[in-house]
């Protein structure tokens, strides 16, 4: 059931996320050629474009899926994956405009591309931060937790319990421990390994 609920989550986040860079493609072309008195053509608005920057969208969420960026939220920190954003999107539309050159397709604006780029990247960053706020806030009011049991107490097992409760927003509840022995700063005693295998 939670690997169902998380594949629907992945799954709407990704449709998502096709959405947001739709809507940035509508924003760009708004302030382009309307806001900064573009000239639009006819072939601008037909369904070439539209099918192209859908395209687009969809092979850009897959590279955000093939650079892990659709784990849960509590795995990958916020500054490990905006510059992934980043780079995605920054390289995609390089790599548009450069298609675009290819292809001798002159009716797209250079400046629309730009513009393009940054507003989905806003759009995918400002997501993403909101998703790892809400997320954050479930964590720390305990709210889907991760329940551990940890197996030893010596050293790293004292270590791993201080930093996670110095890092309540990782949402890691620590149920106890494994060992031969009672230990102090490593939580509650479950019993031997032997008591329990």
């Amino acid at each position: 059931m939670q690997k169902q609920n998380r594949r629907i989550r992945i799954l709407a986040s990704m449709l998502c996320e096709v959405l947001l860079i739709l809507l940035a493609y509508g924003f760009s072309f708004l302030v382009r050629f309307y806001l900064m008195d573009g000239i639009v053509n006819d072939s601008m608005t037909q369904s070439f474009s539209l099918r192209m920057i859908l395209a687009y969208s969809v092979v850009t969420v897959l590279l955000y899926w093939m650079a892990h960026l659709y784990v849960p939220v509590n795995y990958l920190a916020l500054r490990k994956e905006l510059p992934r954003v980043v780079l995605i999107n920054f390289g995609g539309a390089v790599a548009l405009g450069f298609l675009l050159y290819a292809f001798r397709i002159t009716e797209f604006s250079r400046i629309a591309l730009l513009l393009f780029s940054v507003f989905s990247t806003v759009l995918i960053c400002a997501r993403r931060i909101l998703v790892h706020l809400i997320a954050r806030k479930h964590r720390i009011a305990g709210d889907r937790w991760i329940h551990v049991v940890l197996v030893g107490s010596g050293k790293l097992a004292k270590q791993y319990v201080k930093d996670i409760n110095n890092n309540p927003h990782l949402g890691v509840a620590i149920d106890g421990y494994v060992g031969f022995k009672d230990a102090v700063g490593v939580g509650r005693h479950l019993g031997n390994v032997e008591r329990i295998g």
